[in-house]
């Protein structure tokens, strides 16, 4: 057993420290696998950039057209796209009229004419 002051006033003190000491590291362990969870995301967002190169974001306005980026743009959101479906989506007409290509990332460098 270890020594503890054996007076009421000094065990309080001591228990109110341990209680604080306690409630800390919970909060930091929450923030931790807070932290751990963000990281993860980034993670399989990396690991689905590496394998789909493009990502195809909808587009708030004008409604019912959408955005070809590459994966790694800095634009957030949409989901990732393959090459195939990314040259697919270029040739065919009806889609290739509703589908904007991203100025920033420029896809087309990756996609043949």
């Amino acid at each position: 057993m270890s020594d503890l002051p054996p007076d009421e006033p000094r065990l309080r003190i001591l228990r109110t420290f341990l209680d604080q000491e306690a409630t800390r590291h919970e909060v930091v362990a929450t923030y931790l696998r807070l932290q751990l969870g963000e990281v993860d995301a980034a993670l399989s967002a990396a690991e689905a950039a590496r394998t789909e190169p493009f990502r195809l974001v909808p587009m708030r306005t004008p409604p019912g057209r959408a955005e070809l980026h590459r994966a790694d743009c800095w634009v957030p959101g949409g989901r990732p796209l393959s090459r195939e479906d990314a040259l697919l989506a270029r040739e065919d007409r009806q889609v290739a009229s509703i589908l904007d290509l991203c100025s920033a990332c420029r896809p087309q460098d990756l996609l043949p004419e």
